[in-house]
């Protein structure tokens, strides 16, 4: 039941290819100036401003090296096994991609550019599911439905037919934690004070 992707063969494309690039060169060179900029992993911290009381701190786990299928669903599982030892929580995702565009020139000469399309930090929105964690089995399942959102990814284009994603090279895990008990919810906080 396991499912992969279909992958792109492209000799040291340092990235998960998602589709063979018209410019391998010009390609090569964004994914390195990419590397380059930023750390492999990092971690922030911020609160979330979802509607619900119940989760309330949130984190973002960036990977900024996603070379496979692989490296995908370890930095999902590292993550979340970390945060399960702290809590049940819900988890997002999104990706970075590089982003080929295909543009005519005035003398109708075929111009092609790549760009970055970094991951979402505020992910609510309908391409990502949303799925609360609360045992290993929870986080496996949700592991598994990864390579579905890659395959989406393979096909999707952005704002016209000449835009197209060409490989994932980063991505973020957003944890929402839920809140710890004993603390009550922010507007019984603002009651009980006013007494």
């Amino acid at each position: 039941q396991y499912m992969r992707f279909r992958e792109i063969d492209f000799e040291d494309a340092d990235a998960l290819m998602l589709s063979e690039p018209f410019n391998q060169a010009l390609f090569r060179h964004e994914v390195q100036k990419f590397r380059s900029r930023y750390p492999n992993e990092t971690t922030d911290r911020s609160y979330s401003r979802r509607q619900s009381d119940d989760f309330e701190p949130t984190r973002h786990y960036y990977n900024n090296h996603i070379e496979s299928q692989y490296d995908i669903e370890d930095h999902v599982r590292r993550v979340g096994e970390h945060e399960l030892q702290m809590n049940n929580f819900i988890i997002a995702f999104d990706f970075g991609y590089i982003v080929e565009t295909v543009r005519y020139d005035e003398d109708q000469a075929q111009v092609v550019t790549y760009s970055i399309r970094q991951p979402h930090s505020n992910i609510q929105n309908a391409l990502n599911v949303e799925s609360q964690i609360t045992s290993k089995e929870k986080l496996e399942k949700f592991i598994e439905y990864l390579p579905a959102k890659i395959i989406q990814d393979q096909e999707r284009t952005l704002e016209d037919t000449k835009t197209r994603f060409i490989a994932i090279v980063s991505m973020v895990v957003l944890v929402y934690r839920k809140r710890a008990g004993g603390s009550a919810p922010a507007e019984l906080q603002k009651f009980i004070k006013r007494k």
